[in-house]
């Protein structure tokens, strides 16, 4: 399968409020795609399946301590739950969490 991808955005924000923290916002928008489906995988062969545009908007922030020895760390992808395929036939799996504390020696 060939893909194109005619439109593709992507911006991000980073902001350092006050010192040893930081955040960052993300935006990625993805036009719509065209796949053309040699097999007949998804179709009829030989036909085009088009893939529907997205926007999904992700944050993440951390917070270091003891200088660089200590990093909390937060991020949730898929912000605004969107609902899309970036690849034909594979679902997105929604919003996700991930919380953490990463240690450096």
């Amino acid at each position: 399968m060939i893909t194109f991808r005619e439109n593709k955005l992507v911006a991000g924000l980073d902001i350092t409020p006050f010192e040893n923290a930081f955040f960052n916002f993300t935006y990625r928008n993805v036009g719509e795609r065209t796949i053309f489906d040699r097999y007949g995988s998804f179709g009829t062969a030989g036909k085009d399946v088009v893939l529907e545009n997205y926007q999904v908007l992700d944050f993440m922030t951390n917070y270091k301590v003891l200088g660089d020895t200590v990093t909390f760390f937060a991020a949730v992808t898929n912000l605004l739950n969107e609902d899309y395929d970036d690849v034909f036939g594979y679902a997105t799996g929604g919003r996700n969490y991930k919380l953490g504390v990463r240690l450096q020696f």
